[in-house]
């Protein structure tokens, strides 16, 4: 069986050779390893090219869908991932995942991303979730809560995806749309409660990234909104509106204090698309809609790093590891 591994690499010359290097060190070896470079500026290509993969240069998108796509039309594996260029994984998660797949053979599995965040002065590790198994036959027509947010950390059967793009008009959350497109045509999924992905974040900088693209969110929803129209699956859109409009709210907006408007267009698209978590927080949604109230947690998140402050609340659920 062979696993193809794809990588978008954009800038990531501190971190790609970590990258290559913990999967080249696999203990399973039947795999492909795809890095795509998305027009790196520094010398992100010219460490790729010391190592044996197979390497796609291209002019930047301006995003991981492009470079993703170009690594699903270029593999050749039965089962295919991702991994992001500055993160890295445990030598034994190919061979672990693929033991499971010879005995059974699931569109879908997941394992849960071990978050790295690096602060100023220490790295914590933490888990977003409970490490609890959780197995469906019939996932196409079941609504689970937190699974299946991200493409990274997951492994996708060929015959499920291999007509599935990820949209290149969206610059984030595109994720979303990828996964919900995928669950349409599953069956099966697995959640392997072990975690080998480190999902590395640098909090210190991340603020420096928000920008206006994050609306792009809207998009998502609008289109997320069309493609389960016919669906009995209302429920699990929601929640993803939920969990993905308040992170916005709460640690994005505050570094985009004078775009009042973006902020106002994305809450009336949050109203129509999720009214019933809207009507249920109602008062929360009054206050980030209202000029004087939001005024004032702008002034707050400009003294405050948002983002440190999530970490340490996320980061309240340490990592153990665990046996299977």
């Amino acid at each position: 069986m062979k696993i193809s591994i794809i990588i978008p690499a954009y800038n990531v010359s501190k971190y790609i050779k970590r990258c290559i290097l913990s999967l080249l060190n696999q203990t399973y070896k039947n795999i492909e390893i795809i890095v795509v470079n998305d027009g790196s500026t520094d010398n992100t290509l010219d460490i790729v090219k010391n190592f044996n993969v197979k390497i796609f240069d291209q002019k930047n998108s301006g995003g991981a869908s492009s470079p993703r796509n170009t690594g699903i039309k270029n593999s050749t594996g039965d089962y295919i991932t991702f991994v992001d260029g500055d993160d890295y994984v445990d030598k034994n998660y190919i061979e672990d995942i693929v033991k499971i797949i010879k005995k059974n053979s699931y569109d879908i599995i997941e394992t849960p991303l071990l978050f790295e965040a690096n602060l100023k002065n220490k790295s914590l590790l933490y888990t977003e979730y409970k490490l609890e198994r959780k197995e469906s036959h019939n996932f196409s027509n079941e609504y689970f809560n937190n699974e299946l947010r991200y493409v990274i950390g997951v492994f996708y059967k060929r015959e499920v995806i291999e007509d599935i793009y990820f949209d290149e008009n969206v610059r984030c959350y595109e994720d979303n749309m990828f996964n919900l497109k995928v669950k349409l045509k599953s069956k099966s999924y697995l959640l392997y409660p072990k975690c080998y992905y480190h999902y590395v974040q640098n909090y210190n900088s991340l603020s420096k990234s928000v920008s206006l693209k994050h609306l792009d969110y809207i998009i998502v929803m609008n289109k997320l909104n069309n493609l389960y129209k016919n669906t009995n699956l209302t429920n699990y859109i929601e929640n993803i509106y939920k969990n993905n409009v308040l992170a916005i709210i709460l640690f994005k907006l505050p570094y985009l204090s004078n775009k009042y408007k973006h902020r106002k267009k994305l809450m009336n698209e949050f109203k129509k698309n999720a009214p019933n978590y809207y009507k249920k927080h109602k008062l929360l949604m009054l206050i980030f809609n209202g000029y004087i109230l939001i005024s004032i947690w702008f002034l707050i998140a400009s003294f405050v790093n948002m983002n440190k402050l999530a970490i340490r609340i996320q980061s309240r659920n340490k990592y153990k590891k665990t046996t299977i």
